[in-house]
């Protein structure tokens, strides 16, 4: 994989030959599903309005952009620090728009040829990551986190992933605070679960039920894990399930809290196709504050 830098003078960051950069790609989650709802002409202008909210975070925090391709933006950095705060930047202020992104942030060895494009496996890391966040997520690997410690973030695990075309498993990780503020949706930190899911269930193409009046209040990391898995098991169904209907049901009781996502879709058999790494990426983020993810599916009678 290589892109393309732009014009212009080349800064000291694009050096030909290869060094290391901190890359940060984001893209817009669901927007297959956004430009069927709002049309070519609005979509159009909504993602020219995302794109130069991210360049101005990008250009404040002294990265390069290498890339746009449809909602997508590549951009390296000299320091991951600067690629974070750029990420969580874009992320709030692309939410005033009515957007939602996912970042992916990779620290490593990045290759420039005499053309000015940038490629190399930091490259294929950064994108792999990337696609592994939910709508407001900015992951990152642990290597990256590690080499911005104490610059003003927290982290929270994410388990370990086998990043397609990457050898091995690599530990990622989420940005949840950036000088003592929560990275997390406002709505989630403000209100909690039910009404941040019911903000997000107006967005999906096809009727949501909610049932979380039991509900109260938890521990932001185990908030955070459930929300980001019901966004993710919603994304599913509406792009995979061919379903009409999809419900989401919580409830509690005083050691436990679990929750429901189900549809009237196609299904599948998990016992015979296995996790993909949608489901497999959930029950990683689950595991890492303490829970488990169990489904259950058959053809032509949806999924659970």
């Amino acid at each position: 994989m290589s892109h393309h830098g732009g014009g212009g003078p080349t800064p000291s960051i694009g050096d030909r030959g290869r060094r290391l950069a901190a890359v940060w790609f984001c893209d817009v989650v669901g927007s297959t599903e956004i430009a069927a709802e709002l049309g070519d002409r609005r979509f159009r202008w909504l993602i020219a309005r995302y794109l130069a909210v991210a360049r101005s975070a990008l250009r404040r925090h002294g990265g390069r952009e290498i890339d746009t391709a449809g909602d997508g933006m590549f951009a390296i950095f000299d320091a991951p620090a600067a690629a974070l705060r750029a990420a969580i930047e874009a992320t709030a202020a692309v939410r005033d728009t009515g957007l939602e992104i996912r970042s992916g942030v990779h620290l490593g060895e990045v290759e420039q040829d005499p053309d000015g494009r940038i490629g190399g496996i930091a490259v294929h890391v950064g994108v792999r990551v990337a696609s592994l966040a939910e709508a407001g997520e900015v992951l990152a690997t642990a290597t990256t986190s590690e080499l911005a410690s104490g610059a003003g973030f927290r982290f929270e695990d994410r388990g370990t992933h086998a990043l397609k075309g990457i050898a091995g498993r690599h530990a990622v990780v989420a940005v949840v605070e950036v000088d003592g503020v929560r990275a997390e949706p406002p709505l989630l930190a403000d209100k909690g679960l039910a009404e941040a899911l019911e903000a997000q269930a107006r967005k999906v193409p096809i009727p949501v039920s909610i049932d979380a009046d039991s509900v109260g209040r938890y521990p932001h990391e185990i908030e955070a894990a459930v929300y980001f898995c019901c966004l993710e098991a919603l994304q599913n169904v509406a792009k995979y399930a061919g379903a009409s209907t999809v419900g989401i049901r919580l409830d509690a009781d005083d050691a436990l809290l679990r929750f429901e996502v189900h549809d009237d879709g196609a299904g599948f058999d998990p016992a015979s196709t296995g996790y993909g790494t949608g489901l497999q990426g959930m029950a990683d983020r689950l595991a890492a504050v303490g829970g488990s993810l169990e489904c259950g599916a058959r053809r032509a009678r949806g999924r659970r």
